[in-house]
């Protein structure tokens, strides 16, 4: 039914709705899916259920595999819905030498029919054995006209990857992709499978205008130590 979709046969899919209750439940589990790069290894369990004006999902999945070099394992997702509101919190843990888990919570409030507002309540994950955590003012709010990304930002140490501006038809309206002393050693994690081992840190700033008609892009980049073989 969907090009590129691969589903194990043996995959289970079970659900039924009432009415007169308002209710519902859904359950699935499947060895494999994939589709087109994109694989899912033991799909534990896909659970959805309904009732008094709520829902709540849970997923469990053993492996997903995102390329060839970099994949998520342990993965845990659970939502719950309500009064506009999804709180989700996503988790992980590759379980590998090198610590790279984490978790995730996020917000997402649909303020109107034309506003919704994210916000990532919480962040921490690793990165080979880096730990990672979010701006807490951080936000992403969009509305009929335009999309503001604030203080999206991460922090391990000294480095920091982050995203601040605005998205919209106004030419004057910016986005700011911004690195401060990021370490590329973090990126061998996915560059050592091919071969590929790279060393040393990057600082820079790209600015983003104009992207709904003539999209403009400047920046500047600054390499230090950098080592690749």
């Amino acid at each position: 039914f969907v090009p590129g979709l691969h589903i194990a046969s043996g995959t289970y899919c079970e659900g039924r709705f009432d009415q007169a209750n308002r209710t519902f439940h859904i359950f699935g589990r499947s060895d494999s899916l994939a589709y087109e790069s994109y694989a899912f290894k033991n799909v534990n369990k896909v659970e959805a259920t309904g009732a008094g004006g709520k829902a709540i999902l849970a997923v469990s999945i053993d492996r997903a595999q995102v390329t060839d070099t970099l994949g998520f394992s342990n993965i845990a997702i659970n939502s719950d819905a309500g009064s506009n509101i999804l709180n989700s919190t996503l988790s992980w843990d590759n379980r590998s030498a090198a610590k790279n888990a984490g978790t995730i919570k996020s917000s997402l409030v649909f303020e109107s029919k034309q506003s919704m507002k994210l916000n990532v309540t919480q962040a921490e994950f690793y990165v080979n054995d880096s730990s990672w955590v979010v701006d807490p003012t951080n936000f992403v709010r969009k509305d009929s006209s335009s999309i503001w990304i604030n203080n999206f930002v991460f922090h391990s140490g000294s480095q920091s990857v982050g995203v601040n501006g605005r998205i919209s038809n106004r030419p004057n309206d910016h986005l700011n992709v911004k690195l401060d002393n990021f370490n590329l050693s973090s990126l061998n994690y996915v560059t050592q499978a091919e071969g590929v081992t790279i060393a040393g840190y990057l600082s820079g700033e790209t600015v983003l205008s104009d992207l709904y008609n003539a999209p403009k892009f400047t920046g500047n980049t600054e390499f230090k130590g950098l080592f690749l073989n």
